[in-house]
C-alpha cells in the first residue's frame, strides 16, 4: 500500500523542503521505496537531493497522460530515495489544472501508477493557496505542516484548515509540528506550548534551528549524509519520522 505525504505551508522559509528531503532519506533507510516529487518550480528539493535533472516534459503532456512521468524519475546520490524533479513549467500548473477533467483529482490520478513500485510518495508543494494546493490536499493521506513558533502560526493553520473544509477533506489529515525552534527566544518557548486550530493533529516533535540544516545546501545531501546520528537536528528529524509513521498508521485505521 502506498502512502502519500505532503509537505505544505502557506508561508515560505519554514523548513518545508529540508523536512521533505530528510524524511525521504529516513523513510528509505527504514526499508521503504520512496519517491520525492518536487512540485515547486524553484526546485529546492531537487537541488538539496543532489539531483541535477529537470522534468523537461511539457506539463500539459503529462497532465493529460501523453507523457509517462515515471521516465523522468532520478535516483538521489545520497539517501536511497528517488526524485521526480522540479520544472520551471510547474509555475503554469494552476492554469493547466483548470483545463482537465476533475481538476482537483488530477494529481491523485497521476500518482496511482507509482503505487506499483513505491510505498511512500512525498510531495514538496509550493507555498500558496491554489489549484495545485487543492490537488495536494486531495491526494495526500497526510498533510504535514511545519510551523515556526510565532503569533501568525494560528492564522496560517486556520486558513489551511478552512480550505480543507471547503474541499470536504477531514482536518485530522493535517499534522503540524514546530520547526526552526530557538529555545533562547521567549516567544518560541511560549508559542510552542500553544497547539491552535481545532481538529489539526500536533506531532510532539520540534525541529531546532541548526546550522547543520543550512549546510544541506552546501553538501546537497540529507543530514544523514554528512552528520552523525547524534546531531541534534538529525536526531530531531529521526524522531519526526517516527511520529509521521505513527500518524499515517492512525489515519489508515481511522
Amino acid at each position: 500500500m502506498m502512502n502519500v505525504l505532503a509537505l505544505y505551508q502557506l508561508k515560505g522559509g519554514v523548513g518545508k523542503t529540508s523536512t521533505a528531503v530528510n524524511l525521504a532519506s529516513l523513510a528509505a533507510t527504514s526499508g521503504l521505496q520512496v519517491l520525492l516529487w518536487d512540485l515547486d518550480p524553484q526546485g529546492a528539493a531537487t537541488w538539496l537531493s543532489g539531483v541535477d535533472a529537470t522534468l523537461d516534459a511539457k506539463s500539459k503532456h503529462w497532465l493529460k497522460g501523453k507523457s509517462a512521468l515515471g521516465r523522468y524519475v532520478e535516483r538521489s546520490p545520497v539517501g536511497g530515495f528517488d526524485v521526480l524533479p522540479a520544472a520551471s513549467a510547474h509555475r503554469l500548473l494552476d492554469v493547466l489544472l483548470n483545463k482537465v477533467d476533475q481538476p482537483e483529482q488530477a494529481l491523485a490520478k497521476l500518482l496511482k501508477p507509482f503505487s506499483e513500485h513505491y510505498q511512500l510518495v512525498i510531495l514538496d508543494a509550493p507555498p500558496s493557496l491554489s489549484h495545485l494546493a487543492d490537488n495536494v490536499m486531495m491526494a495526500a493521506d497526510c498533510v504535514l505542516l511545519p510551523v515556526i513558533p510565532g503569533f501568525l502560526a494560528q492564522r496560517t493553520l486556520e486558513l489551511v484548515a478552512e480550505r480543507m473544509d471547503a474541499l470536504k477533506q477531514p482536518r485530522h489529515k493535517m499534522a503540524a509540528f514546530y520547526t526552526m525552534v530557538d529555545r533562547r527566544r521567549t516567544v518560541h518557548r511560549e508559542q510552542r506550548q500553544v497547539q491552535p486550530v481545532t481538529g489539526v493533529s500536533w506531532l510532539d516533535t520540534d525541529i531546532p534551528y541548526a546550522s547543520s540544516v543550512e549546510r544541506m545546501g552546501l553538501y546537497r545531501q540529507p543530514l544523514s549524509g554528512f552528520t552523525a546520528a547524534s546531531d541534534p537536528a538529525n536526531a530531531a528529524y529521526a524522531a519526526l519520522w517516527l511520529a509521521v509513521q505513527q500518524q499515517l498508521s492512525r489515519l489508515r485505521t481511522a
